[in-house]
């Protein structure tokens, strides 16, 4: 069991407090806190010893070991540099203020700085709720806790109010009840403003003269009368101050507000000549800023839309690169003396925003969005909008970008909604746009399809335990199950392997190859179901892999891809046993109702009773997991609405194929027609409420003559830009009338690309063709277009890198902080050298090396050096001659070679293994086939090294055993002392 070492005065200090709160947090047995003067072993407090860890001391180390991984970043670095980062601000900054208002030396000076905090942490939390991510962290923790003392003693209503936000954070933070634990209830300070002041130091006060006591020295009279006669001259200051405040001033005459003209540059200036600014910045901005209010332009226009950004993201390095090209050619047009535009703009983001909304309302109100229904809730999500949706704007601004941000659009603005309306009826009316039941990517926790791009595969290796959001423990994956069917009649046994155990309750069939010797006698026949008493039939079906396995695989056409297609091609039933929440429908009484991963164990336990279980054993695998809710993604049918690419597809690979587009570079030629001719129909529909809602209605007619409609046949929905238009156009359809029509609209609402990729036409004006002008350039930087990227220049700069990182570890690794060393780089071929060589000055610098010097293949490795391995191609060597201890670098070497041959020898145990060919992917042989000679490689590298260390001892001590040497001279010089 671990033990939290304290010092006795421990409930005062703010830095013991946050350490006791992580512990509150801790999913694992709470250490034993002890009080203690002194640490164990002279360690500092706060102190965790624990069996597994050791000794850990320190705020920061021993709440980042205690608390969590959610608290400190769930693993992510970015987050976790973030935490670190307000963790030390908490200690270096907020503790010093917090603490010093009371130490009478630093009072004013704390309050102050105090001050300054408070605006700090104010300003950063006004579009946060917490300071790092979405929820509590480390970061919190620390900060509150460094607050506690002057909220409670010194912070007052006033000056709260002058701070709501970070109020707000801190009474979220402290009424949270693992803090409720530590430090009880949190009583905030009710004093007055002027005991609270912050920001204003207390002025000096006379002292009376001590009359009794001993008599003073000559130093203290001189030192009290300059101190009497700064007190009179601060009195003096403030007499003056108080008749300037009782005159009367002379009442200033107000003026005139002048309108603000347009800043113009009407110097004329020769071609070629500078510009004479005299040093004026408006006519410095004029020239930089020409815009459109002047009169039409001779020279021509520019127009340009910017990549609408996510109304609830931050800027990336992505922005900023396409930023940086829009405005270089914003700024160059508009300097040639063209009329420009850059069209500024933000995305409504439906899912993110939807989501980050929810959670909001979860927190602050405990109700979710069905409890307030739907208008409510797009209210809730405009409020937040308006609130906290121009934060990327002002990062935009922070940025430099030349926009124009009188024009500035939202997705769900009335002029852009319209557009999105229009085209969605114009394309259903042509029947590019259609519903269709298909397999989608469904997130039961979003409750919604998610696009491919929403789906992050997730590689495993073998038998792993994920975490699934609504289960409150882990799921195990990564693991092949096998298990019998009976064959009707002859009770013969056929043999499937699953993955997804619990989807054997909608099989409909059992698959085997046509040419596969083993099951040519089952032609014919069907297998039992052991729950649902159904006859799954045997098909022959060519995509069977008859080496995998027993050769037979189990078909579920409503819950996989691959065995919906099969399912299409023998006319398969489609049983859907999940529904929208992933409760299993459709399904034996025993099983009904049941969450899904549930149902995984009691299929397995039921399989088991039964006899029919098989074997179970580890499965390399790829999970889907949603990218936003990171649920497990199931693939389920469900109506959906889709847009027909191939006939796009087949036009955009026709114009390039005959010549009409050119792409550049031309490489990516091979890839544009990989998309086009491989592209699959768009679904469009989102099962959320934030978006543009599908202005579609499904028609009911009450009339006998007109049979009832399902919600699969597009004939059923109509199209309009109103309900009363879709009425006249579905009583015109079915020749009835109109009061026999009634209409129920999709609830469903747009993809944000299918509003996003109208943003170049919507924003100028489309669907309304007399005020619809088209833009110069659509910047092809956003994420549903090609990127620009030059592969090869990032092959040569990522090795510069590696290389680069390789010496810097081994600087690292023998602490040369400061001192710059010779290095060697050793490259295997030709093209390594080269590319070395392009950037040795670079790798130079920025290893902060004193020379870089390439070695050929067979060249001997440099005496008294240091090896790395940059890549397979490249291996670096450090001198260290006469800069380390040899003997420890020797045993470092030895410790690393260890380990190498641990890790080659489990590699090299895994791919003999006797399923491994058959079993585990392509991909995943290559990838270890790499590694292991990635490792081979290594390992050389570091008995070289070895090698290299050994000479360089060997001639140390031989130099050191030299009968002139100094060693002999001083131990000789010894003997005769």
């Amino acid at each position: 069991m671990s033990t939290l070492y304290l010092p006795l005065s421990s409930t005062s200090d703010p830095k013991c407090t946050w350490v006791r709160v992580c512990g509150q947090f801790s999913p694992h047995p709470r250490p034993e806190v002890k009080e203690v003067s002194s640490g164990p072993r002279g360690l500092p407090l706060p102190c965790l010893l624990s069996p597994s860890t050791g000794s850990v001391w320190g705020a920061w180390a021993v709440s980042y070991m205690l608390a969590p991984e959610s608290l400190s970043g769930d693993g992510d670095q970015r987050s976790f540099s973030l935490i670190k980062q307000w963790v030390n601000y908490a200690e270096t900054d907020v503790l010093p203020a917090a603490y010093g208002i009371d130490h009478k030396p630093t009072r004013d000076r704390a309050r102050v700085e105090l001050h300054r905090i408070l605006e700090v942490l104010d300003s950063h939390l006004k579009v946060r709720t917490y300071l790092v991510g979405e929820r509590l962290s480390l970061a919190d923790i620390a900060v509150s806790c460094c607050l506690i003392y002057p909220f409670s003693k010194v912070i007052s209503p006033s000056t709260r109010q002058n701070f709501a936000n970070i109020t707000r954070w801190f009474l979220t933070c402290v009424n949270q009840p693992q803090f409720k634990e530590i430090i009880g209830v949190v009583a905030l300070f009710n004093g007055d403003l002027k005991s609270s002041n912050l920001h204003t130091p207390s002025a000096p006060t006379s002292t009376a003269a001590v009359v009794n006591g001993p008599p003073k020295t000559a130093a203290q009279l001189k030192k009290e009368s300059k101190k009497k006669e700064k007190l009179e001259k601060f009195q003096q200051k403030q007499d003056k101050i108080k008749v300037q405040q009782t005159e009367k001033k002379p009442k200033v005459e107000k003026k005139e507000k002048k309108e603000l003209g347009v800043i113009t540059y009407d110097i004329p200036t020769p071609a070629g000549q500078k510009k004479e600014t005299l040093e004026n910045k408006m006519a410095i901005v004029a020239i930089c800023y020409r815009t459109s209010i002047s009169e039409p332009n001779p020279k021509g226009t520019f127009m340009m839309c910017i990549p609408p950004p996510n109304v609830t993201g931050s800027l990336h390095l992505g922005h900023a690169l396409t930023n940086a090209i829009q405005d270089s050619l914003t700024r160059w047009h508009r300097m040639r003396g063209e009329l420009t535009l850059w069209n500024p703009g933000c995305d409504h983001a439906g899912i993110a925003t939807q989501v980050v909304v929810e959670k909001k309302l979860w927190r602050e109100r405990g109700k979710t969005r069905h409890d307030l229904g739907r208008e409510a809730f797009i209210d809730e999500v405009w409020k937040w909008k308006n609130e906290k949706g121009d934060r990327i704007y002002h990062q935009l601004r922070i940025l430099g970008s030349s926009l124009d941000w009188d024009r500035a659009c939202f997705t769900m603005e009335p002029k852009l909604s319209n557009a999105v309306q229009e085209a969605f009826i114009r394309l259903h009316e042509a029947g590019v746009i259609y519903r269709s039941k298909r397999l989608v990517n469904w997130s039961c926790t979003l409750n919604s399809a998610i696009s491919d791009i929403e789906v992050d595969k997730k590689e495993l290796t073998g038998r792993t335990v994920l975490p699934v959001p609504g289960y409150k423990e882990g799921v195990e994956f990564g693991v092949l199950v096998s298990f019998a069917y009976k064959v009707q009649d002859t009770g013969e046994e056929v043999v499937v392997a699953t993955t997804r155990v619990e989807t054997m309750l909608g099989d409909t069939a059992v698959a085997v190859h046509p040419q596969d010797q083993r099951y040519q006698h089952l032609k014919g026949k069907s297998v039992i179901h052991p729950f649902a008493n159904r006859l799954l039939p045997i098909v022959f079906d060519e995509f069977v892999d008859m080496s995998f396995g027993t050769g037979a695989v189990k078909i579920t056409p409503a819950h996989d891809q691959t065995d919906y297609e099969v399912g299409l091609r023998h006319s398969l039933d489609f049983i859907n046993i999940m529904d929208d929440n992933g409760l299993l429908v459709n399904v034996p009484k025993q099983f009904l109702g049941m969450k899904r991963f549930d149902a995984r164990r009691a299929v397995f336990e039921a399989l088991k009773e039964k006899g029919l279980f098989k074997e179970i054993k580890d499965n390399p695998m790829v999970v889907p997991v949603c990218s936003r809710s990171k649920d497990i993604v199931e693939p389920l049918l469900k109506p959906q609405w889709y847009v027909r690419c191939d006939e796009m597809g087949k036009k955009a690979a026709d114009v390039v194929r005959n010549g009409h587009l050119s792409i550049k570079p031309e490489f990516h030629t091979k890839t544009w027609f990989s998309w086009m001719d491989n592209i699959r129909d768009w679904c469009i529909s989102r099962q959320l409420w934030w978006g543009h809602r599908i202005p579609a209605y499904f028609v009911t007619i009450n009339d006998p003559s007109v049979p009832p409609g399902e919600d699969t046949d597009g004939k059923y929905w109509i199209s309009g830009r109103s309900e009363e238009e879709a009425r006249q156009k579905a009583a015109k359809q079915f020749n009835v009338a109109p009061a026999k029509v009634t209409l129920k609209q999709d609830g469903d609402v747009l993809d944000t690309w299918f509003s996003s990729g109208l943003f170049p036409f919507s924003i100028f004006g489309w669907p309304n063709e007399k005020s619809f002008t088209s833009a110069s350039l659509e910047d092809p930087l956003s994420s549903s277009q090609f990127r620009w990227r030059h592969e090869e220049t990032e092959r040569k700069m990522d090795l510069a890198l590696l290389i680069v990182k390789s010496i810097r570890s081994l600087r690292a690794d023998y602490n040369l902080t400061k001192t710059k060393a010779d290095c060697y780089v050793r490259c295997e071929d030709a093209d390594t050298r080269a590319v070395v060589a392009a950037y040795t000055s670079y790798i130079t610098v920025l290893s902060s090396s004193r020379s870089l010097m390439i070695l050929q293949p067979a060249d001997p490795a440099p005496v008294g050096s240091a090896v790395n391995t940059a890549s397979d191609k490249a291996t670096v060597y450090l001198i260290l001659k006469g800069l380390i201890d040899v003997e420890k670098e020797v045993a470092k070497l030895q410790v690393k070679k260890t380990e190498l041959s641990r890790q080659l020898e489990k590699l090299q145990e895994r791919v003999s293994g006797a399923d491994y060919r058959n079993k585990v992917p392509t991909a995943v042989q290559q990838q270890d086939a790499d590694k292991m000679k990635q490792l081979e490689t290594e390992n050389q590298k570091v008995v070289e090294a070895l090698s290299s260390f050994q000479t360089m001892m060997i001639a140390t001590t031989a130099h050191m055993l030299l009968p002139n040497s100094s060693f002999f001279f001083n131990k000789n010089k010894k003997k005769k002392v």
